[in-house]
C-alpha cells in the first residue's frame, strides 16, 4: 500500500509542477499578423509612413534614419530629398511626387534668334542649320546673318586709305578709267585716287565721274574732289552738287544724275593735282552685288 501511495503523489505534483512552471499557449485571437501588406495598411486608412524604417506621416527614409518632408525646393532635393541639390543645375524641377526631375528643354528656332544662315546652338546643347547665304551674289555668314564680302580694295574707306589708280595727263585724252567695286556695310565708302598731270595744252583737266552699273535698291552716289598740287584751289562743280569737304568738288548726291564734273582751276602756273573719287550708297540694307563707275579726265 505505501509504494502505491507514493507513486499516485509522485505523479500529482508532475503535474502540478508542469502547470506552475510553462505559460498558457496563446489563442488565435491573441496573434498579430506581422504580414499584412502596407497597401492593405493604406487602404484601410492605418499608416502613411516610410515603411522600410517605419517613418510616420510626413516623413521619408534618408540613409536609413527618418527624416521630415522638405519644401518642395531643387536646392534642397525636394520635399523628398536628403538635403543636396537635384543635378542638373538650373535645368532641375521638383515633380509633383516631390522627386527630382529636369525641365524639358524646348529648342530654339533661327527665326527666334534672328539667324538667317549658318549653324547656330539652339539652347538644348544640339546645333541647327538657318540656311546659307548667296555666294554668287558676293555673300557670307557672319553670326547668323548674310553680311556683302568687301572688295579687294578694301579697306579703302577715307581720302588716306584710297587706294592709288594711276597717273594720267590731260593732254593725251585718255579713255575713261573704270572702277568696281562692292559696298558691303551701311558705313562703307569706297575711296580712289588719280594723279592728274596737266600737260599744258587744250587748257585746264576736266574731270567726269559717274556710276555705269550698281544694285537695284540703294541710292549709289559718287562724288570727285580736286587737290591742286601747287595750292590755290578753286575749281568748279558743273554737274551734279557743290561739295568741298576735300579741296573743291561736287556730289551726285540730292540729284536725279548718278553723274559728276569738274573743272578744276588752281591759280598757280599748272593745274596738276590729286583726284578724289568717293562712292557709296545711301539707305543701304543688305544688298549685295557689285558696282562699276567711269572716270574720264581731259
Amino acid at each position: 500500500m505505501r509504494a502505491t501511495r507514493f507513486v499516485t503523489l509522485s505523479v500529482s505534483l508532475a503535474v502540478a509542477v508542469s502547470a506552475c512552471g510553462a505559460p498558457a499557449a496563446p489563442s488565435d485571437g491573441d496573434m498579430r499578423d506581422a504580414s499584412v501588406s502596407r497597401d492593405a495598411a493604406l487602404d484601410a486608412d492605418v499608416v502613411d509612413e516610410d515603411s522600410s524604417v517605419g517613418c510616420g506621416p510626413d516623413e521619408h527614409e534618408c540613409n536609413g534614419v527618418c527624416r521630415e518632408d522638405g519644401e518642395n525646393d531643387p536646392a534642397t532635393g525636394c520635399r523628398l530629398g536628403c538635403g543636396a541639390p537635384c543635378p542638373g543645375g538650373t535645368d532641375a524641377i521638383c515633380e509633383p511626387d516631390g522627386t527630382c526631375g529636369l525641365t524639358a528643354c524646348t529648342p530654339m528656332t533661327c527665326e527666334e534668334q534672328d539667324a538667317i544662315c549658318g549653324l547656330v546652338d539652339d539652347g538644348c546643347g544640339r546645333r541647327r542649320s538657318c540656311g546659307t547665304c548667296d555666294a554668287t551674289q558676293g555673300e557670307r555668314c557672319v553670326s547668323g546673318m548674310c553680311v556683302c564680302e568687301g572688295d579687294s580694295n578694301e579697306p579703302n574707306d577715307s581720302p588716306s586709305a584710297a587706294p592709288a589708280l594711276g597717273a594720267v595727263d590731260d593732254s593725251d585724252d585718255p579713255p575713261a578709267m573704270t572702277i568696281e567695286g562692292t559696298i558691303h556695310t551701311a558705313s562703307d565708302e569706297d575711296w580712289y585716287r588719280v594723279d592728274v598731270v596737266d600737260g599744258g595744252f587744250d587748257g585746264n583737266p576736266i574731270i567726269v565721274a559717274e556710276i555705269v552699273s550698281a544694285p537695284a535698291g540703294p541710292n549709289y552716289e559718287i562724288a570727285a574732289y580736286y587737290v591742286c598740287n601747287a595750292g590755290g584751289d578753286t575749281s568748279r562743280c558743273t554737274a551734279g552738287g557743290s561739295d568741298n569737304m576735300l579741296g573743291r568738288g561736287c556730289t551726285s548726291a540730292g540729284v536725279a544724275s548718278d553723274r559728276v564734273a569738274l573743272d578744276t582751276e588752281c591759280n598757280t602756273t599748272t593745274d596738276s593735282g590729286a583726284l578724289y573719287v568717293r562712292v557709296r550708297a545711301a539707305g543701304w540694307a543688305g544688298v549685295c552685288g557689285g558696282y562699276s563707275a567711269n572716270i574720264q579726265v581731259r
